[in-house]
């Protein structure tokens, strides 16, 4: 399987962070769908710095990211809808750990073993 990196935006209403897929409604799904939840909303403020929006580019394959400004998400196990990762920076420092749920299987297509952050705006 090919990997690429993509952009996604994620935005703050209320105190809830949402993924932007704006396909998706169009295919019938529904905003609470994509809501991110217990440790990706702890990721995205961290990322956000207090903006009600963050933009990042995401990649299965570290190579297509800038190294400088990657944050690595690595799974310590998938469970029943979602999965726990550990975030590093580039320097392999903990940043956190995090649970994440079904947006993330929504756009990978499963709950990849790694995958990769670049905070873009």
């Amino acid at each position: 399987m090919a990997r690429y990196s993509d952009i996604l935006k994620f935005v703050n209403e209320n105190g809830y962070w949402y993924v932007y897929l704006p396909n998706f409604f169009r295919q019938g799904g529904t905003k609470e769908q994509l809501r991110m939840r217990d440790g990706a909303e702890i990721l995205l403020n961290y990322l956000a710095d207090g903006n009600p929006e963050v933009v990042v580019e995401v990649s299965e394959d570290p190579l297509s990211l800038d190294p400088d400004h990657v944050g690595i998400l690595d799974s310590l196990r998938g469970i029943q809808g979602g999965a726990d990762y550990i975030v590093y920076d580039i320097n392999g420092l903990l940043i956190s750990a995090v649970w994440l749920s079904e947006p993330v299987k929504l756009y990978f297509g499963n709950y990849p073993d790694k995958f990769y952050i670049r905070k873009l705006k």
